[in-house]
């Protein structure tokens, strides 16, 4: 053997210090683990609905809406303009078979955080003239969104749509 082989520096690995390594490298996986299991469960839980067996039996109710909704014939554009300041301004324009502005209806419009239900955003617009309708919304963030429109009249929904759109 040379002599760099057998050059001491007075350290020696022993039972002990292997069982402290061991423990140790367990001790930090499991706190990792843990602290993700926490960042986990306060984030997004994952639930789309409270009650989906509920929303399960009304679904034809839905389909019989999108029918009638279908059988109106109208035409719906909506436009979503953001601002540097996260303030959003949703604006509607709603015609009817006939290309004249629907009136007599109250519009709701909800922007939805696709992964984040607590980001989400609504308001009551309110009517132009026209066919014409408004919104503002505060603290809106750059990124993906479901644009949600309802349209009710005389507390009967008569128009539903749901777009995804990205806002810069």
């Amino acid at each position: 053997m040379s002599d760099a082989s057998m050059i001491d520096n007075g350290f020696r690995l022993t039972g002990r210090h292997v069982l402290m390594m061991l423990i140790g490298f367990f001790a930090v996986v499991f706190a990792v683990n843990a602290y993700m299991m926490r960042v986990a469960i306060m984030t997004f839980s994952g639930v789309e609905s409270a009650t989906p067996y509920k929303n399960g039996l009304a679904y034809n109710t839905e389909i019989a809406g999108g029918k009638r909704q279908a059988a109106l014939g109208w035409t719906v554009n909506a436009h979503v303009t953001r601002g540097a300041d996260g303030r959003a301004v949703v604006s509607v324009d709603a015609r009817d078979a006939g290309g004249m502005g629907v009136s007599d209806v109250t519009v709701h419009a909800v922007l939805e955080r696709p992964a984040e239900k607590r980001a989400d955003r609504g308001a009551e617009m309110r009517e132009l003239g026209g066919g014409r309708f408004a919104a503002e919304l505060e603290d809106v963030a750059a990124g993906q969104w479901d644009l949600v429109i309802e349209m009710t009249r005389a507390d009967e929904r008569v128009f539903k749509s749901r777009s995804r759109i990205v806002l810069r």
